[in-house]
């Protein structure tokens, strides 16, 4: 007979398939927490059924992908690759990966150079003008 974590884990898996609100909904509702940290629980099941549950609500959804990283999920997934379960470590590697799938989608949402806490440098604009004598010089430079 199956935990009720592992139920639980389950069913929040299922109804995250290929919704995104139902993805959304599950993370607005503080329910990405209590997933990590069932992914140190010491049931085999509940471990997969978590790492599953979690590769499936931040698949191809930036906002849970930025809210599994917040939650602290990247520790107890990396730790769940050398468990026991071939499962368990499937769907630890799925979540992984997901969340770390297209990082410049993410840091777009958040603010690109805030986000990775590097200051902002403006890019110079160049007028025609100087766009022009720099081609011709280099044009010159050439004859």
């Amino acid at each position: 007979r199956a935990a009720p974590h592992a139920n639980a884990t389950r069913v929040l898996w299922q109804l995250s398939v290929d919704n995104a609100d139902n993805q959304l909904a599950v993370a607005r509702e503080g329910g990405l927490p209590p997933l990590v940290a069932l992914l140190s629980s010491a049931e085999e099941a509940t471990q997969e059924c978590a790492a599953g549950a979690l590769a499936t609500l931040c698949h191809e959804c930036p906002d849970n992908q930025m809210g599994l990283a917040k939650a602290g999920a990247v520790p107890p997934l990396v730790a769940l690759l050398g468990a026991d379960s071939d499962e368990a470590q499937a769907h630890a590697q799925a979540a992984l990966r997901r969340v770390v799938a297209r990082p410049a989608a993410r840091l777009r949402r958040v603010g690109r150079r805030r986000a990775i806490g590097v200051r902002h440098r403006p890019r110079r604009r160049r007028s025609r003008r100087r766009c022009r004598l720099r081609r011709s010089a280099r044009i010159l430079g050439l004859l």
